[in-house]
């Protein structure tokens, strides 16, 4: 049977619950918002995932998605394809590890996850059902989201890959579920380093970013033509990038740049989608090899106005 968990935080974590505890009363944390310390806390944070206690994967799209721990569950067949794998995070597992929303850490309650199985009614027709197992609540309409999946695992150190999965066709049903991970574990006597998912420019986990987007080569004009500096920041592009297309239409840009891409000055390396254009529901679709100019659009009263900013190339 296939596993399902579901994010309204942006990301999933792995742990165990005695290790954490254990770690959290040897750092004298008495806080309930336990991401909160993870957050703003680097020292702790990095001691947790050096020591394998707490395993987050960030920076991923709120919803529902497909799980697979290698050797536990229903594999992925092959509708799937594997959008990337990163190995050598670490994980200490003490009476097995929970699969879990990052948001059960905003405030985190042990106590919930025991007992076996109690259905709590809140407001609105929620449901929420708390146990040592598994953990979900219930909507108004009745759909079920896993917040946490517990998993009988034995005793160790492990070295985990994390694989990224998308379905080769997306599936549009209502529900479907199109992206997903899969988890490699391998024991190992020693945690030797500490690789950190947070890093943004070694680890990419949004398996739908992946998927819809392709990479691109941005070639910029000088400063006193496009006024960008370069090398780039991201935050300096808080502007709206397009693709004027014929007639009065454009094609919006969603991108994101590979901020430590200084090898060739005056070019930037990217991720790239479009987003609805014109007024249709069509997304315009970029072309492997082929070159575009991109400009930053402002628009005064009511007119277009469009200001050069480069050249992009979409790689084979």
């Amino acid at each position: 049977m296939a596993v399902e968990i579901s994010t309204y935080n942006y990301g999933l974590c792995l742990f165990s619950m005695p290790h954490i505890q254990a770690f959290l009363k040897e750092k004298k944390i008495r806080s309930k918002k336990v991401l909160e310390v993870m957050q703003k806390q680097k020292d702790i944070y990095l001691d947790a995932i050096g020591k394998g206690v707490w395993l987050p994967i960030v920076g991923i799209n709120s919803g529902h998605y497909r799980v697979c721990v290698d050797g536990v569950d229903e594999v992925f067949d092959d509708e799937w394809e594997e959008i990337f794998s990163y190995d050598g995070f670490n994980l200490e597992v003490q009476d097995g590890f929970w699969l879990s929303d990052t948001g059960s850490f905003l405030k985190f309650e042990p106590e919930e996850y025991e007992g076996d199985g109690e259905e709590i009614a809140g407001s609105w027709g929620m449901v929420t059902y708390n146990s040592s197992k598994e953990r979900w609540h219930k909507d108004m309409a009745g759909t079920l989201s896993y917040s946490d999946v517990h998993y009988d695992f034995p005793n160790g150190k492990y070295l985990v890959t994390i694989h990224g999965m998308a379905r080769k066709v997306p599936n549009a049903e209502r529900g479907a579920l199109n992206y997903g991970y899969r988890f490699t574990l391998i024991e190992t006597d020693v945690f030797t380093e500490c690789r950190n998912p947070r890093e943004n420019e070694l680890y990419e986990f949004n398996t739908e970013w992946l998927k819809t987007t392709v990479s691109g080569k941005v070639c910029w004009l000088p400063k006193k033509e496009s006024g960008i500096k370069w090398p780039v920041e991201q935050a300096e592009l808080g502007r709206q990038i397009v693709i004027p297309m014929d007639g009065d239409g454009v094609a919006y840009l969603v991108i994101k740049f590979k901020m430590d891409d200084k090898a060739e000055e005056g070019v930037t390396h990217c991720r790239v989608k479009t987003r609805k254009w014109k007024s249709t529901d069509e997304d315009y679709m970029l072309e492997r090899g082929k070159k575009y100019s991109i400009c930053e659009m402002t628009k005064k009263r009511d007119q277009k106005i469009f200001k050069k900013l480069g050249t992009l190339t979409i790689e084979d």
